[in-house]
């Protein structure tokens, strides 16, 4: 755009001026879209709302006259009506130009208050940017100290780690050492009281069984019956003692509970004497 041409003189607008404009008796000039808009409405000026009743009011300027046009326009007319002419002409340019002026300075100012505006919100977006950075740098010490300090106790609890796992060991040998004295010391005393109570067995047990012999024959039955009875209960004390303390109990037991059918007792009781099974289950733990 050329500084010497004009602009449009509507708010919205103010683009330059084409081939053709519009000029009104104000002193205003508009573009050929904002006329067509502006006076089909009224003949009213867009810029200073001044009424425009007659034909000379609004007229439509071609911005580029041909030759014939400029040599013919003021012919015949006196020179003082030419100069009035001329006079009011560059009277009007010269307010547009002034208008044009104090847009483009209207425009620079709301420009520096942009620029002010953006400066400030700059500014403070610096600032409270460094702010941040701050307050970030002094959290990620805060971390970095904090995870040192983790480090440092995770190794220690791996060194108290690794030192009660040293311990656990030592006591887990100790243990077993101790746990396989204890199991042949109680297996030998174990096989003494074995070898002790096959001795004595035979005098502590057969006296109940033998009651028990006697109040069969007491209650009527025959002397045949009774004595094979007798032989009986001492064939299976024969066989019990060599069993272990439970299973003799509880072979007493159902010898003395066992009824006499036709002079014959269950043969259940005269079996292969058992190994003691706790014996058995000792071994097995030492192997």
């Amino acid at each position: 755009m050329d500084s010497s041409d004009l602009i449009c003189n509507n708010r919205k607008c103010h683009k330059s001026l084409g081939t053709s404009a519009w000029a009104t008796s104000c002193s205003h000039i508009f573009c050929d879209e904002c006329a067509n808009v502006e006076f089909s409405k009224s003949l009213t000026c867009p810029a200073c709302h001044e009424k425009l009743p007659t034909k000379y009011d609004l007229l439509r300027v071609d911005m580029q006259p041909e030759e014939r046009y400029k040599s013919m326009v003021l012919a015949g007319l006196k020179p003082d009506i030419i100069m009035e002419i001329s006079t009011r002409a560059l009277s009007f340019w010269n307010y547009q130009i002034c208008q044009k002026v104090s847009f483009l300075e209207l425009s620079i100012e709301k420009g520096r208050e942009k620029k002010s505006e953006v400066e400030q919100m700059y500014s403070q977006l610096t600032i409270s940017a460094e702010a941040d950075i701050t307050r970030l740098k002094s959290q990620l010490a805060g971390y970095k100290n904090e995870n040192e300090n983790c480090k440092q106790k995770i190794n220690e609890l791996a060194e108290k780690l690794a030192e009660k796992a040293r311990q656990h060991q030592r006591l887990q040998s100790l243990y077993d050492a101790l746990r396989r004295q204890w199991i042949s010391q109680n297996m030998r005393a174990s096989d003494d009281s074995e070898g002790n109570r096959k001795n004595s067995f035979n005098g502590h047990v057969t006296e109940p069984l033998f009651n028990r012999t006697q109040d069969i024959l007491n209650r009527g039955i025959g002397a045949q019956d009774a004595n094979f009875v007798q032989q009986g209960s001492s064939l299976n004390l024969t066989s019990l003692h060599l069993r272990s303390p439970a299973q003799r109990d509880v072979g007493l037991r159902e010898i003395a509970a066992t009824p006499v059918q036709n002079g014959l007792q269950s043969s259940r009781y005269f079996r292969k004497p058992l190994p003691s099974p706790r014996n058995s289950a000792r071994r097995k733990k030492l192997f």
